[in-house]
């Protein structure tokens, strides 16, 4: 069973950041969850949060880090790292979530 990965790049187009041939390479090695250009609704979120590995994002917006007990890295796509004031980066290298 392939891994689960959040590719939620609001505020950056998805087509901008992958080729066409990478994304379908990410496709065969992970399970992508959502792959849209708009946000991912919490309600969606929350019904994976307990097996997702990575998150690619735009922004961090999703709260806790530890609702996501899974997670090894987080990856951040609007050319900036998350905000501290939304990302507890202490629990991230506490935990060894890469950044």
């Amino acid at each position: 069973m392939k891994e689960k990965v959040i590719l939620d790049p609001h505020g950056r187009q998805l087509e901008k950041i992958f080729l066409p041939e990478d994304l379908e390479r990410l496709r065969s090695l992970v399970d992508l969850i959502w792959e849209e250009n708009k946000p991912m609704p919490m309600e969606e979120v929350d019904t994976v949060k307990d097996q997702v590995v990575a998150i690619i994002t735009g922004n961090w917006h999703y709260g806790e880090v530890s609702k996501f007990p899974q997670l090894r890295a987080i990856l951040e796509v609007s050319g900036g790292f998350p905000s501290p004031r939304y990302l507890d980066y202490a629990t991230c290298f506490s935990r060894c979530i890469n950044v």
